[in-house]
């Protein structure tokens, strides 16, 4: 049994989207080391990466695409799956963020709206909590006990695939560090963030398939959405690092431009962005329609995407030019998934 959710599992017999989320902020709270347990000030540090608030966008669209995928409350095995997953790819995460955090990264002193984890436990505890963070990931799924095993090894599997050099996270990041010595090229950028950001909305979305006994083909139809949704939520996040500030995102913006990093909206104008982010959004929900017993729940959770991008005030010219004029949202700049969403269920 997933420790924090003992009295969870007791009291239910059927577990439904809104029951799950509840049960992951418990157990996500049990699934890190207490710093009252020796080497305190490491896994103080890890406590402080993870559960300093968070969208918990990850654990939360993997919540809701198994639901969809399931169309009823799950049996207890498979929730207690999903919720593992659920806490490894937050985690992961969250180490990701330590790392990206660094001052050989992006050297940010904000995250979350609180001082980043090298800023309080400093540099060489940052790295070493980011890393303890992704071997316990690891450690919860290997922990599972149920009767469905080999769903558990498949998404050690993948998970370790979307972390790693060649398709993950870990690849993504060294991608920062590659010299483009003839300029950045929207296709170096597209790669950047899937590597970087979609393998991770990749693996939540294939992971949550896997845990609810889905095929093999549904399994990657549902991880295609996954990477559409993270190009998707990649792109919004460019256009927060270049228009909103430190007290609207809660963390270090202005950083792509002043160090160069790969940025979708730098490279081929904020316009454009839009109406990318505007065909990803059409196709994702195409496919939620298509693949999903109940597709509400994954449609719900893209539609609060919305709430990210209307902060927004987009630039009229290209964002790499200086003195671009500003001018308020249009149709096209807002309420996307929205109306994306919309479209698809007329549809």
């Amino acid at each position: 049994m997933l420790q924090g959710t003992e009295d969870y599992f007791s009291r239910q017999t059927k577990y439904d989207g809104f029951a799950l989320n509840q049960a992951f902020e418990r157990a996500l709270v049990c699934a890190l080391p207490s710093d009252e347990d020796a080497p305190g000030h490491l896994h103080a540090a890890m406590r402080h990466a993870v559960l300093n608030g968070g969208k918990r966008i990850r654990p939360r669209l993997m919540i809701a695409t198994a639901e969809a995928c399931f169309g009823r409350p799950l049996e207890e095995d498979e929730a207690e799956l999903v919720l593992r997953a659920a806490i490894a790819v937050e985690l992961i995460h969250s180490a990701s963020l330590v790392h990206d955090d660094l001052p050989c990264f992006d050297d940010a002193d904000l995250r979350r709206g609180k001082p980043t984890v090298h800023k309080v436990y400093s540099v060489p505890l940052a790295v070493l909590a980011g890393d303890a963070l992704i071997t316990q990931a690891f450690e919860i799924i290997a922990d599972y006990e149920g009767k469905h095993q080999r769903r558990a090894l498949q998404l050690a599997r993948i998970l370790a695939r979307a972390t790693g050099s060649q398709r993950g996270i870990i690849g993504g990041q060294s991608l920062e560090l590659a010299p483009q010595d003839n300029g950045m090229s929207m296709e170096f950028v597209e790669d950047y963030h899937e590597k970087k950001t979609a393998a991770l909305f990749d693996f939540s979305m294939r992971a949550a398939a896997i845990a609810t006994g889905e095929s093999h083909e549904q399994q990657e139809h549902w991880g295609d959405v996954g990477i559409r949704l993270g190009l998707a939520f990649q792109l919004i996040d460019d256009l927060l690092d270049l228009y909103l500030d430190e007290e609207a995102t809660g963390k270090t913006t202005g950083r792509d431009r002043a160090l160069q990093r790969p940025n979708g909206a730098l490279v081929e104008g904020s316009n454009e962005t839009v109406k990318r982010l505007s065909r990803l959004i059409d196709e994702a929900c195409g496919q939620v329609f298509e693949l999903a017993r109940k597709p509400d729940p994954v449609l719900r959770l893209m539609e609060s995407f919305d709430s990210m991008l209307m902060k927004v005030e987009i630039s009229g010219g290209h964002a790499g030019e200086a003195g671009a004029p500003k001018e308020s949202r249009n149709a096209a700049q807002s309420g996307i998934f929205t109306a994306r969403v919309a479209a698809a269920a007329v549809g």
